[in-house]
């Protein structure tokens, strides 16, 4: 159940799913201070709306994510991510009021019970508020209003700024590298390869792209496996994309893939980064047996794109 756009217009409903589109992208890309800026700023702008209409509005996406983004940081606070969940479980409770138990369906909610096993009876103490102390949650325009001390949990001598103590684990991992996913919708996923050693940031920006066209990037980088299997789980994760981009620029163990996703009925689009504006072709040796004329770009900024998005609407 999706409370994000309660009390707001199209217009601003729009605007905050701008900012919340952009942290999750740059969450996606590992770019966390970027992501928890573009989170803040969707706090403020729907802290701006409940200040004009004196209503409130639904906050709980920002705050859950923030709590996300915390738990991402190389020197995590452990407190600012309980703190942020907390406070999107309240969100989800006073938009499902009069019926808080709502709130247990919520992502927060299986992240504070399930992933760190937070005090049972903390949560409950905040059910118990909400339902004997709000009569209209349209007049809680801060949800840290409801949030009781860790002493109505049997914790005395915890005070907030230690409220992290509150769980029993403290040591939830957020994986660096990508499982293999057991269901895949091929239809829009989009295998990107390329040279991983040298072409990072090229990669990068072609996964960027393809995520904000509303598709689903694969990087077989991305994904854990033993190094002596990295190109089995290639050839299978190529498998499982309708699409695929390769920039040929640098070689790499991109000629096999490419060879290999005609077989899969998969028309690739191979790109590379020209250093001149009338060259045509890369200066990797071997790119006309291919069989497939490559496409230059030369600024990663305004070339990719519209490379990509034409040929997604072709392939996909």
């Amino acid at each position: 159940m999706s409370f994000d756009s309660l009390n707001l217009t199209t217009k601003q409903y729009q605007k905050s799913m701008k900012y919340l589109g952009e942290a999750k992208i740059n969450m996606s890309l590992r770019r966390i201070e970027r992501a928890i800026d573009y989170l803040n700023k969707d706090l403020k702008f729907r802290e701006s709306i409940q200040t004009r209409k004196r209503h409130r509005v639904h906050k709980g996406a920002a705050y859950y994510n923030l709590g996300l983004c915390h738990l991402f940081e190389e020197k995590r606070d452990m407190n600012k991510v309980v703190l942020n969940f907390l406070l999107a479980y309240i969100e989800d409770g006073l938009s499902s009021h009069p019926v808080v138990g709502h709130a247990e369906s919520g992502e927060a909610a299986r992240m504070l019970r399930v992933n760190l096993k937070i005090n049972p009876g903390y949560l409950m103490t905040i059910g118990v508020l909400i339902e004997d102390t709000v009569d209209d949650p349209k007049n809680v325009l801060d949800p840290s209003d409801l949030l009781p001390p860790p002493a109505s949990a049997g914790l005395p001598s915890v005070g907030m700024d230690r409220i992290s103590e509150l769980c029993q684990s403290t040591d939830v991992l957020i994986p660096r590298k990508t499982p293999i996913p057991n269901i895949l919708d091929r239809r829009r996923r989009v295998f990107i390869g390329g040279n991983y050693t040298s072409q990072t940031s090229n990669l990068l920006k072609i996964k960027e792209t393809v995520l904000r066209l509303g598709f689903d990037p694969v990087i077989t980088d991305d994904y854990g496996a033993p190094e002596d299997k990295a190109r089995e789980l290639s050839l299978m994760l190529l498998h499982t994309c309708k699409s695929a981009i390769f920039d040929i620029t640098v070689a790499g163990g991109q000629y096999i893939e490419i060879e290999r996703a005609k077989d899969y009925g998969i028309e690739p689009l191979l790109i590379f980064s020209a250093d001149t504006t009338t060259r045509d072709y890369p200066l990797t040796s071997g790119t006309k047996m291919l069989g497939i004329r490559p496409k230059a770009y030369r600024d990663l900024e305004t070339d990719l794109e519209p490379l990509i998005r034409d040929h997604l609407k072709k392939t996909i």
